[in-house]
C-alpha cells in the first residue's frame, strides 16, 4: 500500500511539476503580449525601416490613417466604413482594402524615409523662415483641432480616436517635424535644377506643338435630330378624350432621320465657312447659329497651349491647328470622327500661333472686395424684396471699398511703395483685403483686363504702382517688381525641372521597406 501509494505521489508531483511549467510559460506568454502591444513599445520598437530611418509601429498607424484620410477626399471609391477593412475587396485592384492602404503607407513611408536619410546625410537645415512657417502651422492646427474635440479630450482624444492608442504629442509632432523638413526640402532640390538657355531653347524647339499658344475661335453645329412625335388626343362618341399613341418609326426611317440630320448639320457648318473670311465674319457666322449663346464678341475666343487643345477640342480637331501654317484659316469638322455618336460639326478659325516669345510679369497686389451683402436682409416675412434698398446696400459696400482702397493706398505710398511695404499691410488688415506675391505671369493668365492691361504696358518700369479698380468692383494695389522670364523659357524651365524632380523620387522606388510585424498595429 505504501508502495503504491509511493508511485502516487512521485506521479502526482510530476504533473505538478508540468503544470507549473506549464503555467508559467502561459503567464510568461501573456506578460510578453503585454509587453509587445503596449504603448512603450509600440512607441519604442522598429515596424517599418527605410535607408536606416526607423518607424514604431505608432508611427507606422499615423501613415496608414493618414493614407485612408487622404485616398476618402480624393476618391468616390470606399469601402464601408462599418466592416472591417480585411473583409471587403477594392474591385479596382483585386486586393482587401486593408492590403490596398497597407500598400500606399509603405510606399508614403518609402519616399519619406528615403528623402529624410538623404537629407540628413547632406547636412539639409530649413531656413529660419520655414521654421516659423512650420511652427505657426502646428500651432494654429492645434488651436483648431482642440476647439473641434474640446467633448472628446481635445488634441489628446483627437491622436488616440485618429491614429490609435499609443500615438503621443511627442511621437506626433516628431513626424510633423519630420515632414516639414521633408516638404523644405522637396523645394531646395526643386528649385536646386539649372538649364543652359541653349538647353531651354532646344527643348522648346523639340515640343512646338505642345508649348506654343493657339488663339482660335471656335462654335459647333449640333445635329438636331427630330424629337419623337407626341400622341394625340382625340374624342370618342361618348364625348370621352382618349390618347391615339404616335406611331412608331422602324429603324429604317429612324436611320434615315437620323442622316438627314447629320448631312443638315454637316451642310450648315460647311456653308458657315464658305461665309468666312476674316475674324469679324467668324463672329457673325456665330452670332447667326445661336444670338443668344453668341452674342458677346468673345465667346468663341480660346487661347490654349497645344498640349490643351484636346482638353476642348477632339483629337482630329486639335490636330489641324497644330499642322495649319497660316492664320485665318477656317475649317469645318466633326466633333467625333465615328459618325454613329457624332454629336455636331466644329467651326474653327485660327486667329495666331504664338511661339510665347515675349517677357513675364513679376508683381504682388493687395485687394480690398466689397463686403457681401446678404439679399436675405432685404426680404421680409412675407418674401417681398427690397430691391431699392438691396441695390442701396450694394453702392454703400462698393463705396466702402474704394474707401479703405484709397486709405491703404495711401499708407503704402508713406511708407515708401515697396513690395516689403505692401506685405505687410496684407498681413495687417482684415476682413475683406487679400493680397499675393506672382512670378512669371503670362499673358491672359485670369486677371481682369484693367490689370493685365496695366501691367503689360509698354515701358512698365520695376517699383512702379498704381491703384486701381476693376468691373467687379474690387480695388487693386498693384506693385510692378519686374519682368520675369521669357514666358517661352519659362514653359521649358518648368517642364524640364518637373521631369527631373520626378526622375529624382522616383530614384527612391528602388529603397527596400523592411517590415517587422512582431507585434498587433492599430
Amino acid at each position: 500500500m505504501a508502495k503504491n501509494s509511493g508511485k502516487y505521489v512521485e506521479t502526482r508531483k510530476r504533473r505538478i511539476t508540468l503544470t507549473t511549467v506549464t503555467l508559467s510559460g502561459i503567464v510568461l506568454l501573456f506578460i510578453a503580449a503585454l509587453i509587445v502591444n503596449s504603448g512603450f513599445l509600440r512607441r519604442g520598437a522598429t515596424a517599418v525601416e527605410v535607408a536606416g530611418v526607423k518607424f514604431s509601429p505608432a508611427e507606422y498607424n499615423y501613415f496608414y490613417s493618414s493614407t485612408i484620410s487622404e485616398y476618402s477626399n480624393s476618391s468616390s471609391n470606399l469601402p464601408d466604413n462599418s466592416k472591417s477593412l480585411s473583409s471587403q475587396i477594392n474591385y479596382e485592384t483585386g486586393q482587401t482594402w486593408a492590403d490596398f492602404f497597407e500598400e500606399r503607407a509603405l510606399n508614403d513611408m518609402r519616399l519619406i524615409g528615403s528623402v529624410y536619410a538623404e537629407l540628413e546625410a547632406k547636412g539639409f537645415e530649413m531656413t529660419d523662415e520655414q521654421k516659423s512657417e512650420a511652427e505657426e502651422y502646428k500651432k494654429s492646427e492645434r488651436e483648431q483641432i482642440e476647439t473641434y474635440y474640446a467633448q472628446n479630450g481635445g488634441f489628446k482624444g483627437f491622436l488616440k480616436l485618429q491614429y490609435g492608442s499609443a500615438m503621443t504629442e511627442k511621437v506626433y509632432d516628431k513626424l510633423a517635424d519630420m515632414r516639414y523638413k521633408v516638404s523644405a526640402y522637396y523645394e531646395s532640390v526643386y528649385d536646386g535644377f539649372e538649364y543652359a538657355d541653349e538647353a531651354l531653347a532646344e527643348y522648346y524647339a523639340e515640343n512646338k506643338d505642345a508649348l506654343d499658344t493657339f488663339i482660335y475661335r471656335s462654335f459647333t453645329v449640333n445635329i438636331e435630330i427630330p424629337e419623337a412625335a407626341e400622341p394625340e388626343y382625340v374624342v370618342d362618341e361618348n364625348g370621352e378624350e382618349i390618347e391615339v399613341p404616335a406611331p412608331e418609326l422602324t429603324e429604317e426611317e429612324l436611320a434615315a432621320q437620323r442622316q438627314a440630320a447629320y448631312n443638315a448639320a454637316r451642310d450648315r457648318a460647311n456653308a458657315f465657312v464658305s461665309s468666312i473670311t476674316d475674324e469679324n465674319s467668324f463672329i457673325e457666322a456665330a452670332r447667326e447659329y445661336d444670338a443668344a449663346v453668341y452674342l458677346d464678341d468673345a465667346s468663341t475666343l480660346r487661347r490654349s497651349l497645344g498640349e490643351n487643345l484636346e482638353y476642348s477640342l477632339s483629337v482630329a480637331a486639335a490636330d489641324w491647328l497644330k499642322k495649319e501654317a497660316k492664320a485665318e484659316a477656317v475649317i469645318s469638322m466633326p466633333v467625333s470622327e465615328d459618325e454613329e455618336t457624332n454629336t455636331g460639326f466644329y467651326v474653327i478659325y485660327l486667329s495666331e500661333r504664338s511661339e510665347n516669345d515675349y517677357l513675364t510679369v513679376n508683381f504682388r497686389n493687395l485687394v480690398v472686395t466689397p463686403k457681401t451683402v446678404d439679399s436675405a436682409e432685404f426680404t421680409d416675412e412675407e418674401g417681398v424684396f427690397d430691391e431699392e434698398g438691396y441695390n442701396a446696400a450694394l453702392e454703400t459696400a462698393k463705396t466702402d471699398a474704394g474707401t479703405k482702397a484709397d486709405e491703404l493706398y495711401a499708407q503704402f505710398t508713406e511708407g515708401g511703395a515697396t513690395a516689403e511695404k505692401l506685405t505687410e499691410l496684407t498681413e495687417d488688415v482684415f476682413n475683406e483685403v487679400t493680397g499675393g506675391e506672382y512670378e512669371n505671369i503670362q499673358r491672359e493668365a485670369g486677371f481682369a483686363d484693367e490689370i493685365e492691361e496695366w501691367l503689360y504696358a509698354d515701358g512698365r518700369l520695376a517699383g512702379e504702382h498704381t491703384l486701381l479698380q476693376t468691373g467687379d468692383g474690387s480695388w487693386y494695389i498693384i506693385y510692378f517688381a519686374d519682368n520675369g522670364m521669357r514666358y517661352n523659357d519659362y514653359l521649358a524651365d518648368t517642364r524640364l525641372r518637373n521631369d527631373d524632380f520626378t526622375a529624382w523620387q522616383e530614384s527612391f522606388d528602388a529603397n527596400a521597406v523592411k517590415t517587422h510585424w512582431a507585434m498587433k498595429l492599430k
